[in-house]
């Protein structure tokens, strides 16, 4: 059992991998052991740690039955992988249209943290939607007072292996769409917080906003 080192992070994007196809079904798969035990070690390092990554080569090195070093990057990090990121990633995987042409300026985007009760598991998922550049948007969850609920003490980082593909998009279907990413991730994931359009039949006035992204 891992005495989780969790904490409140430093507010820092590192931002994607440059050269890493996010879609593929094994990142990594062209990778060498070594660099990827080398990797995830460095990775596990950060502040924030840079999880997703970690946890996308720690897939790869058990697909191939060899995690064994991994794992103990892990556990001297205080930190797990990301259980269900191989699910959530499937589970996205189709959900969102492609682009229909327009003003394209709507991004959706999924945020990992934590802080949950224990019955909710380790990691949860913060999914929204924004006009701003996502880098932006992630900087005010964690530094500013118009973030969502959690995400300043909590959030960590942005899972871009969930979004990719999926931005841009015409503004005025943000919270449909973010909704719909929001749906296909609650069938995976533990806990899924963020904005949902509520269905006509409950409510035909107005979507249910829980934590409004401008």
């Amino acid at each position: 059992m891992i005495k989780l080192g969790l904490k409140t992070y430093l507010p820092i994007l590192h931002g994607p991998l440059e050269g890493l196809d996010y879609g593929a079904e094994r990142p990594f798969i062209t990778w060498h052991k070594k660099d990827l035990n080398a990797a995830i070690q460095a990775w596990l390092a950060l502040d924030p740690p840079r999880l997703e990554l970690a946890t996308l080569a720690f897939d790869e090195l058990n697909h191939r039955g060899k995690p064994g070093k991994a794992r103990a990057s892990f556990e001297q990090a205080g930190l797990i992988p990301i259980d269900w990121l191989a699910d959530a990633r499937r589970a996205c995987k189709g959900v969102l249209p492609a682009p229909d042409g327009g003003s394209l300026k709507g991004k959706v985007y999924v945020v990992l943290r934590w802080g949950y009760v224990p019955e909710n598991g380790t990691y949860g998922a913060y999914v929204g939607s924004t006009k701003k550049t996502i880098a932006k948007r992630f900087e005010e969850h964690r530094t500013s007072e118009t973030g969502a609920k959690g995400l300043k003490k909590y959030g960590i980082e942005p899972l871009y292996s969930l979004f990719d593909g999926c931005n841009p998009f015409a503004g005025k279907v943000c919270l449909t769409r973010e909704t719909a990413l929001h749906k296909a991730l609650e069938t995976v994931v533990p806990k899924v917080s963020g904005d949902v359009l509520k269905p006509q039949a409950e409510d035909s006035a107005a979507p249910r906003m829980t934590e409004l992204d401008p």
